[in-house]
Order: C-alpha cells, then sequence, then structure tokens
C-alpha cells in the first residue's frame, strides 16, 4: 500500500514536470514563429515588424540579432527615399535596449548649416535636389530628410538641431521648424568676392583648363561671367575674384564625394598662402568625374558652386544663378493649345531656351527669375486686374516704368507673367519669334520654376511670342490678352476678363433648337446647338449666320470669337409614326459586329418615305457598343446601323424617337464565339 502512494505521487510528479516542460517548449516554439513572422514581414519593408522581432531576439534568440538589424537598415534606407515620417513613428531606442549599431537610429544634437544641393545633372537635362546638413568644425556632411516637407526652405546657417540621426542620416519632423533660422546666403547685389580653386585627383592629374581661360570666363571682359550677371541685374550684382591652382587633391575620384573634395582643396589652397575664408562665394572645378552623375552643382541660395569638367559661360551663370536663389526656366507644352487643363500638357525643366536657368543659353533670366532674386522690384510689374490697357517696356534695360503685367490664374492660384524681350547686349542674337511681341510664363507667387508658354503652339518654340492683333485665351479663367500694338521699346496689350461672344439661337413652329435664345459664349470657347423636331415634323433647314447647313440634328461652334446666329425650320412627315422594325434575327456572337435596318412606319404600316427624326438607342449590356444617330441619311423611311453585343446572354436592345418617345425593344441571345 505505502508503495502504491509512492508510486502514484512519483508519477504525478513525472506528469507535472512534462507539462511544464511542455508549456516551456510551446512558449519558445511559439516565440519562435512568432520571431520568423516578424523578420518575414520586416523583409516586406514592414518597420513595426521589425522592431518587433529585433526586441524579441534581444529577448530569446541573440544567433539572428545582426542578420535582421542588417534587414531593418535596408528598409530605413528605403524609407529615407519614400516615407521619413515612417521612421520618426517607428524608432527604436539603442540605449533602452542596451544595443551599440551604427544601423540603429538615435538622438542627438548638431550644430552648423542646412544646404539645399541642387545637382544639375545634365544642363537640359534633369536636375535633382538634396538637403544636407555641414556639421561645424568637424566636415561633415549629413544627409538631410523631413518626415513633413511642409515648405522647400534654401540654405540657413548657424543652426542647432535634435534629430534622429542614422548612419550619415538626419531625419526631422518638419522642414517648418527651421524656416525662421538665419539665412545662409549671397547677392544677390553688391561685388560678390569670388575664390575659384582648381583641382585634380591623386589618381587623375590631369588640367583641361588653363587659369588664363578660367580667370577670363568669369572675371574677364566681353562674354565673361561678371559681365553677364552686371547687365542681368541692372548693375546691382558683379563677380570678382582669384583663380587658383591646379592643386593635386589626396582624394580619388572613385565615389563623387564633392564636398570633401573641397575641404581637401580648400586645405591645399590655405598651404599656397590663401585666405581661403576671405571671400563670399567658393567655386571648384575639376576634370570630369565619371563617379558624379552631374555637369553642375550649386548650394540654392547660398555659397558653393562645382563644375564637374566644365569651363562654359553658361555653366557658371546658370549654376551661379541657383547660388543667387533662381531655380530653373521650364515651358509648359499643351499641344495644339497655348493652355490647358495640366493633366493635357507636359513639362521639360530646362525647356525655356531664352534664359540662362533654362537651356544651354547665356540669356537673361526672365521676368520672374529676376523678381525670385530682388533685381527687379515689385512695383515695376503691374498686376492686370480689370479691362483694359496696359503697356510695359522691353526687360533688357532697367526702367522706371512697369516691365511686365501680371494677371491671376485663378485656377492653379498661379500668375501669368507678360513680358518683352528685345535684341540687345546678351540677348542680341534672339529671334524675330520672340522679339515681335510679348511672351508669356507662369510663376507661382511661392517661387519655383517658371514655365514659358507658346503663343503660337501649332509650329514649335522658336516663335513663342504673340504679335499684333493676335491673342491669347485661357478658356478656363476665360481671360484674353491681345496684343494691340509693339515698338522697339514697348509693347500695348488689352486684357479681358469674363469677355463673351453672343450666339443667337431661333427655332421655327414645331420643334426646338437647345440652348436658345440670346446664348453668352466665352472667348474662343466651343458650344453645340441641338435641333430637334416635334412629333410629326422633320427638320427642314439649318442656318448658321444665314448660311444654309441642311437637315442637321445638331451643330458645333469652334473657338468663338465673334457673335453668331443660327435658326433652324421644320415641316410636316408626310404622315406620323407609328412604330418601327427591324430585321434583327437569330443568336449574335459576343463582340462582334452586325449591321441592321431600322424601318419608320406610320398606323397603316407603310413605311415614312420622308421620315428623318432622330434615335436614340440604348442596351443593359454595358459592354456594348451602340450606334448613334444624328437625323441624316434615311432613305424611303429606312437606315442601316451597325451593334456590337459584349456579353454572353440574353440583351435587350431598345431603339427610340426622341421626339415622340416612341420606341422599339428586342431581345437578342448572345453566344460566345469559335476559340478557334
Amino acid at each position: 500500500m505505502q508503495k502504491s502512494k509512492r508510486f502514484y505521487f512519483l508519477k504525478y510528479i513525472v506528469l507535472l514536470l512534462l507539462v511544464v516542460v511542455g508549456l516551456f517548449l510551446s512558449v519558445i516554439l511559439e516565440q519562435k514563429i512568432v520571431l520568423g513572422l516578424n523578420v518575414s514581414q520586416c523583409k516586406k519593408g514592414n518597420l513595426r515588424s521589425c522592431n518587433n522581432a529585433i526586441q524579441i531576439g534581444l529577448k530569446r534568440d541573440k544567433s539572428n540579432i545582426d542578420n535582421t538589424i542588417n534587414i531593418r537598415s535596408r528598409v530605413l534606407d528605403e524609407k529615407l527615399k519614400n516615407n521619413p515620417q515612417e521612421i520618426l513613428d517607428n524608432q527604436l531606442s539603442s540605449k533602452k535596449l542596451n544595443l551599440e549599431s551604427e544601423k540603429i537610429e538615435k538622438k542627438q544634437t548638431v550644430e552648423g548649416d542646412l544646404v539645399l544641393a541642387h545637382f544639375d545633372e545634365k544642363i537640359g537635362e534633369k536636375s535633382r535636389e538634396e538637403y544636407h546638413f555641414i556639421e561645424k568644425g568637424k566636415k561633415k556632411n549629413w544627409n538631410v530628410y523631413f518626415g513633413k516637407n511642409d515648405k522647400k526652405i534654401n540654405a540657413k546657417r548657424n543652426i542647432k538641431l535634435e534629430a534622429l540621426a542614422y548612419g550619415n542620416n538626419l531625419v526631422l519632423e518638419s522642414s517648418g521648424q527651421i524656416e525662421q533660422a538665419e539665412d545662409r546666403k549671397i547677392g544677390p547685389n553688391g561685388v560678390v568676392n569670388t575664390l575659384v580653386i582648381m583641382f585634380n585627383f591623386s589618381n587623375n592629374t590631369s588640367q583641361p583648363f588653363t587659369t588664363t581661360t578660367i580667370n577670363q570666363n568669369i572675371f574677364g571682359g566681353g562674354t565673361s561671367v561678371t559681365k553677364y550677371f552686371e547687365e542681368v541685374s541692372y548693375n546691382k550684382t558683379s563677380v570678382a575674384g582669384d583663380v587658383k591652382g591646379w592643386y593635386t587633391i589626396p582624394d580619388t575620384d572613385a565615389s563623387c564625394d564633392y564636398l570633401s573634395w573641397a575641404y581637401s582643396a580648400d586645405d591645399e589652397a590655405r598651404a599656397d598662402g590663401i585666405n581661403v575664408d576671405g571671400y563670399d562665394n567658393w567655386v571648384y572645378v575639376f576634370p570630369h568625374a565619371a563617379s558624379c552623375g552631374w555637369a553642375g552643382l550649386a548650394y540654392l541660395g547660398s555659397y558653393g558652386m562645382w563644375s564637374n569638367g566644365y569651363s562654359d559661360v553658361e555653366l557658371f551663370t546658370h549654376e551661379i544663378g541657383h547660388n543667387y536663389g533662381a531655380e530653373h526656366a521650364a515651358y509648359r507644352d499643351c499641344g495644339t493649345k497655348t493652355i490647358d487643363v495640366y493633366t493635357n500638357c507636359s513639362t521639360s525643366e530646362y525647356g525655356d531656351v531664352y534664359d540662362t536657368m533654362g537651356s544651354w543659353n547665356p540669356y537673361h533670366f526672365n521676368i520672374p527669375h529676376k523678381l525670385e532674386v530682388g533685381w527687379l522690384p515689385d512695383l515695376r510689374i503691374q498686376a492686370a486686374t480689370s479691362n483694359g490697357n496696359y503697356i510695359i517696356r522691353q526687360l533688357e534695360n532697367e526702367s522706371s516704368n512697369y516691365q511686365a503685367v501680371k494677371i491671376l490664374k485663378a485656377d492653379t492660384n498661379e500668375y501669368y507673367y507678360f513680358e518683352y524681350r528685345k535684341a540687345t547686349g546678351w540677348d542680341s542674337s534672339l529671334s524675330a519669334g520672340v522679339t515681335r511681341g510679348s511672351i508669356a510664363h507662369i510663376y507661382s507667387q511661392s517661387g519655383g520654376n517658371s514655365y514659358l508658354l507658346d503663343m503660337t503652339p501649332q509650329d514649335g518654340w522658336s516663335d513663342v511670342a504673340l504679335s499684333d492683333a493676335n491673342s491669347f485665351t485661357d478658356t478656363i479663367n476665360n481671360i484674353t490678352v491681345t496684343q494691340v500694338s509693339h515698338d522697339t521699346e514697348t509693347v500695348t496689350l488689352n486684357v479681358q476678363f469674363g469677355l463673351t461672344h453672343t450666339v443667337t439661337a431661333t427655332a421655327g413652329a414645331n420643334g426646338n433648337i437647345s440652348p436658345s435664345g440670346a446664348v453668352e459664349v466665352g472667348h474662343n470657347q466651343d458650344i453645340m446647338f441641338k435641333i430637334t423636331p416635334d412629333s410629326g415634323y422633320k427638320t427642314d433647314d439649318v442656318l448658321v449666320d444665314g448660311l444654309s447647313e441642311g437637315k442637321i440634328a445638331s451643330y458645333t461652334f469652334s473657338s468663338v470669337v465673334a457673335a453668331h446666329t443660327i435658326s433652324a425650320s421644320f415641316v410636316a412627315l408626310s404622315s406620323p409614326l407609328d412604330h418601327f422594325t427591324t430585321n434583327i434575327s437569330g443568336t449574335k456572337t459576343a463582340g462582334q459586329a452586325f449591321n441592321f435596318t431600322l424601318s419608320a412606319y406610320n398606323a397603316s404600316s407603310s413605311l415614312i418615305s420622308d421620315y428623318e427624326g432622330i434615335v436614340s438607342f440604348t442596351s443593359d449590356d454595358s459592354l456594348s457598343t451602340l450606334p448613334s444617330d444624328d437625323g441624316a441619311g434615311w432613305t424611303n423611311g429606312q437606315k442601316n446601323f451597325s451593334l456590337t453585343l459584349a456579353t454572353m446572354g440574353d440583351a435587350n436592345f431598345e431603339a427610340r424617337d426622341l421626339a415622340t418617345n416612341i420606341f422599339y425593344g428586342i431581345n437578342i441571345n448572345v453566344h460566345h464565339g469559335s476559340l478557334y
């Protein structure tokens, strides 16, 4: 008996141990499953699952923790490009996790300057922009991303930030949080003292340009950069300075570390006795480096510019223009229209070939960009807010009179800027297609690219200006700008808001026209009129501006620019319509068109020889291709049509006379076609 009790007690203990072990193993198994699921979701880009996987791994299974961190690091790299806010919303604390890794983000305080680096990957093709933070005293260049990019901001200086640091990246909550910091800018007025440093690399010591060439192109007379900016700015700014080098820096050109190259070039220049810090702007020129996919680089609205193997005046005027704060001169192409809804238009970022901020041509800044950098005051721009004539003077020479007209483009909250160009100075090679009258750009008050419009969109971009007696019309905002006249110094524009023309539409007895009466049509807009006879009648004739258009069911006035008239008359049918018939029979094949004849009969079941009614067609097959009818083409009360039914089964089809509402209906069986 004693042995039996002991046996059961031991059995109980063993069972209890088995249960505990089983529970322990099931917990471990469950955690491994959960860990595996989170790792799987992490690989798909789910940052929260990445965090869960790391936290579970640290507690239960550290064997794969480094691999999970690497996977999460790749996810972070993608989020930086596509959704930095998600990184801010799913932060890991390396301190709390007692985990040291450069691939785990951490809070960090940095001091220095924020710049917006503008890369012209190849003038005339495309560009890109990146925010960088230059850390004070450390020659450290961080990439900067914003969770919420409220507003594009130019360079700021001497700022202190607390950001989320990851690798070589800083993630900030919002660009708005540093908008009020001190601007890091140069010019655009006064003499900008510029140091040009020419350098090459330890693996490429070529010297593609001479000091004389660079000095002449930037600081010389004639067609130099300084002479360009003196004229374009109305003598408000010029570029002066020195060209130094060549210096061979210890860096190679294997990777495009342009800022490190600049630091090394600065060090070489200092060793040569140059007071590098005693200048306002710094331009770096080096042999072409294939590792850099851009032609030129400039900090937007701030100092700092790089030329990747170019010595051309055009490149320097473009990039230094970015230093002054100007963005690109683009065009907006709306096909056969000068302007349309933007979904019907395309743009080219460097498309304005009549501006150095566009294509590779050192022409004047256009009016929006002269405003953008501050060379042209707002008081030289006349806002057109009422109907009337507006006179503007040519752009190339500063004037005490108006030099542009701006008109609100309300649908996009932008402005049209109309300017007048003259073939003089840096603009001397402009063609007559540009100088014969006013040209227009679209530009936002908040800045950004300007967009050239083509006033004659039928024949390319060589003649973009208005000519006398010709008009530009924005039918969306109902704005019409007509060039009244021009001379060597001025152009006169007439601006009309809400300009309309009257189309008088009348119908005789026994029918109607829609719309009818005195119909107001916006300038250059289209309008269609429908003509419908009463029951028992047909259209006899339609007169447009007194000329016969025949027995038509509708008429469209296109691009209305003057008053018009349209009138319709009607006559009785030989006998009224009673019913229709068709010759549709048999089963039809889905997707295959078939022809049929619709016949119009009177109450005596005789064809109505002069029937010319308008018939509408409907079907419950939503994929069908239905015939259309304009009232023309009836012969002896009959007309041929084509119908395509697309859905297998029974389809209802109906033909209805619009004037009498008399209809004919039929059910048609539809089967699939042959598979071979």
